[in-house]
């Protein structure tokens, strides 16, 4: 009994679901948020799932596989924040989850104790949030910094000023790479940013408009960003010469943004991407090559995530935004999917 259970038994299902088209009969998960979600975290060391959302909360799904293969799931626990959560992450040992979004915190709770701590304050809402292997946590801000803190101390152990607001960041320890407006990347070394706070990389973006998304490649020798004008780029860190870039999530004239990129673990050359068209798509980075494009489910993919072992791949359908205020209602649906690889 790995986390403390807070739902009664709710176990997921297939099929379509609240006018959500289900094509790929992925499994869909019970007790979905109220609002989009903004952030998909698996456990390293289970098949935990967090999500944390616009609705202000965060909620945690234990997926496991019946004798016969298929995806089941429980809604295990949920706890609210006082403002909208942008970002959310599990520590290396599965026992703390931190979170950050629009109060301007950096928080961190004992999943175990039921637990939360404020480690530490932004001056403007906390983008993304990652516990480090070292037992730091990073955070990246709309305030235009970088900053590292020790869970207990409020004050952080470090601060770098970026060059502007941070749009998506990724870390594969010892590697992070920060996205921020004004198409700028940059990459540190966490094991010394300490002490070194200066970046290890930086440059600027191949895309034509701002970041969406971000994915350090596994050997961390470079990353694949997405963009919303339905465009995919490889940048090689250390061999510029061969970054390209490629469209991918357009049908026609219709262009949609890539919401989401992740690399699958233990697949150095394979990534998925996920759009604002409802569908998800497996490439090969190498070969230049689209592995597999998944059935759309009509409504907009938010966020995606490989779980550790890459034989899962989650996903939440929600509304991004992409078509404007005009086209949202509070009618529209929000879930979370778990494909099985």
């Amino acid at each position: 009994d790995p986390l403390p259970s807070h739902f009664p038994s709710d176990q997921g299902r297939t099929g379509s679901v609240h006018g959500i088209s289900n094509p790929n009969q992925d499994h869909v998960l019970p007790k979905s948020p109220g609002d989009a979600v903004s952030c998909l975290s698996w456990s390293p060391t289970s098949n935990h799932l967090a999500a944390s959302a616009w609705d202000r909360t965060v909620r945690i799904w234990e997926v496991t596989r019946d004798a016969l293969g298929s995806v089941r799931s429980d809604a295990v626990a949920s706890y609210s924040a006082d403002a909208p959560l942008l970002s959310c992450c599990f520590s290396h040992d599965g026992q703390w989850l931190a979170t950050g979004g629009c109060h301007n915190r950096v928080c961190l709770r004992d999943l175990h104790a039921e637990k939360e701590l404020n480690v530490g304050i932004h001056d403007k809402p906390v983008k993304s949030v990652t516990l480090l292997e070292n037992g730091l946590i990073l955070s990246g801000s709309w305030d235009s910094t970088l900053r590292l803190w020790n869970k207990n101390q409020q004050t952080a152990v470090q601060t770098i000023s970026l060059p502007d607001r941070v749009y998506a960041m990724d870390v594969k320890y010892p590697t992070a790479v920060v996205a921020t407006a004004t198409r700028r990347i940059l990459a540190f070394n966490v094991e010394t940013l300490q002490h070194a706070p200066v970046p290890d990389w930086q440059g600027e973006s191949k895309l034509e408009m701002q970041t969406k998304s971000i994915s350090l490649f596994p050997d961390r020798s470079g990353f694949a960003l997405g963009s919303p004008e339905g465009r995919c780029s490889i940048h090689h860190m250390t061999e510029s010469s061969r970054s390209f870039t490629f469209k991918c999530h357009r049908d026609g004239n219709h262009v949609s943004a890539i919401n989401a990129v992740d690399f699958m673990p233990g697949k150095q050359n394979v990534f998925a991407t996920a759009g604002s068209d409802g569908s998800f798509i497996y490439w090969e980075k190498n070969l230049k090559h689209r592995i597999k494009p998944f059935s759309s489910c009509y409504y907009p993919i938010t966020a995606a995530k490989f779980n550790t072992s890459g034989d899962l791949f989650a996903y939440a359908v929600g509304y991004d935004w992409s078509q404007g205020p005009d086209l949202f209602n509070f009618s529209l649906p929000n879930e979370i999917l778990v494909h099985h690889n």
